[in-house]
């Protein structure tokens, strides 16, 4: 007996990861002529993190029940599936996965709490100083 998925929720997955949002448009567009529903994600992200960490990519997903279509649309127009080990782990990709981060926090959660932890210290810092500095010294408005 076969299922019914007609009721079945649809659930996204990605398709593929490009270091660009160029790369990624292309595919993009290839698919939405087809009239396969795709969206993208991480580009944002990818546009003002993306030379200092890996997040990933920017991601096109697509719904499940799709992906042969898909997968044909990328053979009929030769886009080849991106190996995942052709975007680039940064330093502080590395640094971040070493750091004591809850083990289920991506890697943007983990930017964020690493970003928001070099913030708050170099305040701490500021207001230190400015405590320590003598009055004397202070600038005078």
């Amino acid at each position: 007996m076969e299922e019914d998925n007609h009721n079945a929720p649809l659930r996204l997955i990605t398709l593929a990861s490009y270091n660009t949002q160029e790369e990624a448009l292309v595919l993009m567009h290839q698919l939405s002529l087809k009239e396969i529903p795709c969206t993208l994600q991480n580009e944002t992200i990818n546009r003002l993190f993306g030379w200092l960490v890996d997040l990933g990519g920017v991601r096109v997903e697509i719904f499940e029940k799709d992906l042969d279509r898909a997968l044909e649309v990328m053979r009929e127009h030769n886009i080849p599936l991106p190996e995942n080990n052709s975007l680039p782990a940064g330093r502080l990709t590395k640094l971040l996965l070493r750091l004591p981060f809850p083990k289920a926090w991506n890697l943007q959660k983990r930017l964020s709490a690493f970003f928001a932890a070099v913030a708050a210290l170099l305040l701490a810092l500021l207001l230190l100083l400015t405590l320590l500095t003598p009055a004397d010294q202070l600038p005078v408005h």
